[in-house]
């Protein structure tokens, strides 16, 4: 389900996920016309039938051939999934909670220096179980907690804090959500601090009683550039070996 009014922009998503799923049975649904995200994915999920249901921006692209693999297999044994999340939400926002609590990867694409900027929130992975909140440039979500859980369609007036919010109450409900480091998805934009964010994040803070600031957090993550999807690619490999030799005790 992807949420746009960018024809240029949805058609580069949806030829995405058309080669990332092509071996995989599935549908690709568009809402042009969302008043709100939770508008547009209440619509969009009512169009759907698979039993995963994923919720994504429309920009972005994949840095790994094998993302359809990549993503069953992060589901396997996990309700939600996401590229980044918290493992304790402590404040109105996913940057609030600070470290150790941060973790999952992303990367950029920055048109000023024509570089990918590869970030991470930490070094673990491929897989953080427990985690509290996930961010919404991508979200896979199994069919039944989406109909256990709802959409807030009143709450939330534009396309903020939705993210947070439907993760969360999962999380509340007991959903088992996990944080994919593996996922190697390139978003074409970041996420300003507008005045509709902060009006968002008062609406979040006052729904669940959390401060809009948690105290003396450290929210830093490491970034490197990257000149080309192959250094992306290879980037990927190298953090999967790391992870496999972690895994079997070799340092």
């Amino acid at each position: 389900v992807i949420i746009s009014q960018d024809d240029r922009r949805f058609f580069a998503a949806d030829e995405e996920y058309r080669r990332a799923f092509a071996q995989w049975p599935h549908e690709r649904i568009r809402v042009k016309d969302a008043r709100t995200m939770y508008d547009g994915y209440s619509r969009g999920y009512g169009q759907s039938s698979g039993e995963i249901v994923v919720f994504s921006h429309d920009d972005i692209q994949f840095a790994v051939s094998d993302f359809a693999a990549r993503l069953a297999m992060a589901l396997s044994g996990a309700d939600l999934v996401g590229i980044a999340g918290t493992t304790k939400l402590c404040a109105s926002g996913l940057l609030q909670s600070g470290h150790p609590n941060l973790f999952g990867t992303v990367t950029h694409y920055s048109p000023t220096t024509k570089t990918y900027e590869f970030s991470a929130l930490s070094l673990r992975g491929p897989h953080i179980d427990g985690a509290q909140a996930l961010d919404g440039v991508f979200i896979a979500a199994r069919r039944n907690w989406i109909e256990r859980v709802g959409f807030d369609l009143h709450g939330y007036t534009g396309f903020h804090f939705y993210d947070i919010d439907f993760s969360y109450r999962c999380y509340l409900a007991g959903a088992r959500i996990r944080i994919a480091a593996d996922l190697g998805l390139i978003h074409f934009s970041r996420g300003p601090i507008s005045e509709e964010w902060r009006a968002a994040q008062r609406t979040f803070s006052k729904k669940f009683g959390m401060p809009i600031d948690a105290p003396a957090t450290n929210s830093h993550w490491y970034s490197i550039p990257i000149f080309d999807r192959d250094g992306l690619k290879d980037l990927y490999a190298k953090l999967e070996a790391t992870w496999e030799n972690i895994s079997l005790g070799i340092f």
